[in-house]
């Protein structure tokens, strides 16, 4: 039975080093990795130089659009273009355009968010029209509020 607790004991003991040992080292790995994967996907982009064409092509549109509703001389900035790129994402057109190469890993993702925005947008409209052609009538009702977010 001593024996056991203490087999038990050096078991954490022994996770509770690799635990230690890992956590010293986690940041010379973040950068090796981060380096390693830089490395790879220049290497990537050597092989297949048309490797980012849609990707090339959704920062572009992003920036076109961005341009005509602004003003025309000055470029729009690098965030601005970043943003609204993901934002176009969450209304993407999953059956007619190719999802861009950097985000494909979370095309998935997207496509439960562009739902969730849908039915959030539909929600909202709904919840909109209900107020004003009913307005006072149901405002003061209570536990409305309660009862329109549970569902």
């Amino acid at each position: 039975m001593a024996a056991r607790a203490i087999v038990s004991t050096l078991d954490l003991m022994k996770m509770d080093m690799v635990n230690f040992a890992l956590t010293t080292i986690k940041p010379h790995l973040m950068q090796q990795s981060a380096e390693y994967e830089r490395h790879k996907f220049q290497e990537f982009l050597e092989k297949q130089p048309n490797a980012l064409d849609y990707a090339e092509k959704w920062l572009r549109d992003s920036a076109e659009a961005l341009q005509d509703s602004s003003t025309p001389s000055l470029p729009p900035p690098p965030h601005s273009v970043h943003n609204h790129a993901y934002l176009r994402l969450l209304k993407w057109d999953h059956v007619s355009e190719t999802f861009p190469e950097t985000v494909m890993l979370d095309q998935a993702r997207f496509l439960e968010m562009q739902q969730e925005v849908e039915l959030l947008v539909l929600l909202s409209s709904l919840l909109l029209i209900v107020y004003t052609t009913t307005g006072d009538a149901i405002s003061g009702l209570p536990g409305l509020m309660d009862t329109l977010k549970a569902t």
